[in-house]
């Protein structure tokens, strides 16, 4: 495996790399192998497009998107035929060939909020990867893992940076995260996570006994009403003597 200056490489971030598959004999080359890689069996996540550039060796090229592809990942090579006998064929062969992607250097996903009239708007960050199927939206109440829940109903294309999520009460706090999403439907590690309140529009309702005259030295009772969508944290009267 190669970088973009032709050296051996077995750690990659962000970027393409020349993967190098070399056989011990001649090889037909109207016929490709099939050289893949993943973290775990069958090693099938992610399959490579490349070409012969010789009857001996193969290059494919490995796109990497560290906040898709992250972690430890093996190749797997099979069905390249010898070009002197076509029953003469590769079996599978994995895990003998290693390599590390490391999030060193990659751009990090930004989330932001804003409390809005009856919703909360949302906008990111995220311009490096746009190779990519879009981005998904979770929310949570308590902002505990595991409480989160996707709540856009399909995948929200790449080009769209922003989402305003309608469906929130006044004054409740909600939290927020978005992941990335590739042509294979894989998401990345979620985004930092961000947490607003929906603007309270609605005034309360009071209701309040009116006094039209009272007698000179004799107490007055005035009673008074108040209520509110979200809740009442305390009540001043204001009062004239005329």
């Amino acid at each position: 495996m190669t970088d973009k200056n032709g050296d051996k490489v077995d750690t990659v971030g962000n970027g393409t790399y020349d993967v190098h598959v070399l056989f011990n004999r001649d090889m037909d080359q109207e016929t490709d192998p099939m050289v893949s890689y993943g973290p775990d069996d069958p090693y099938t996540d992610y399959t490579l497009k490349g070409q012969w550039n010789s009857a001996r060796e193969w290059v494919g090229k490995m796109p990497i998107k560290v906040l898709i592809n992250q972690g430890h990942q093996y190749f797997r090579v099979k069905d390249a035929a010898a070009a002197d006998d076509h029953w003469l064929t590769t079996g599978t062969d994995w895990g003998r060939f290693e390599f590390d992607v490391t999030a060193t250097g990659a751009e990090a996903l930004t989330l932001q909020s804003e409390g809005r009239v009856g919703s909360i708007y949302l906008n990111w960050t995220q311009d490096e990867y746009d190779t990519m199927a879009g981005y998904n939206i979770y929310r949570s109440e308590t902002g505990e893992e595991g409480s989160f829940k996707k709540i856009n109903s399909s995948i929200l294309s790449s080009e769209e940076k922003e989402y305003e999520d309608k469906k929130v009460e006044a004054g409740k706090k909600y939290y927020y995260y978005f992941t990335v999403v590739d042509t294979a439907m894989s998401e990345s590690r979620p985004s930092n996570i961000t947490s607003n309140t929906a603007v309270d529009d609605k005034p309360p309702v009071i209701k309040h006994t009116v006094l039209k005259s009272i007698t000179n030295g004799v107490g007055a009772t005035i009673t008074a009403t108040v209520k509110d969508n979200i809740g009442v944290e305390g009540v001043t009267l204001f009062y004239r003597m005329e």
